[in-house]
């Protein structure tokens, strides 16, 4: 029961982008957004498949309610943050406290 309770209090912290705190966002489905390039998107799948085969929960394109930051796919097991950036974005994620996964 326990790894249930910290999944669905994980699940609380965030929220689906552009909505409202209360949306939550579907759990274990992979949404893709066309603004990412192709890779960006593939490396967000393949980050989704791993913890999918571990037994793991995980969420994708969530907005925190804290700061309004965008993550790109959440462990809700472990709470940790997936973030999968060019160059440009590392120093960001990197001072966040986010796994980096680099394309």
């Amino acid at each position: 029961m326990g790894k249930l309770k910290n999944r669905v209090e994980s699940h609380k912290l965030y929220h689906i982008a552009g909505c409202s705190a209360h949306e939550r966002c579907p759990v274990n489905l992979v949404r893709l957004n066309a603004h990412n390039s192709k890779e960006h998107e593939m490396a967000k799948a393949s980050v989704c498949y791993d913890l999918l085969k571990s037994g793991c929960y995980f969420i994708t394109e969530a907005c925190r309610n804290d700061n309004g930051d965008v993550i790109d796919a959440v462990d809700l097991d472990s709470c940790e943050e997936w973030e999968i950036v060019h160059t440009h974005g590392l120093e960001k994620a990197v001072s966040n406290g986010r796994t980096v996964v680099k394309v």
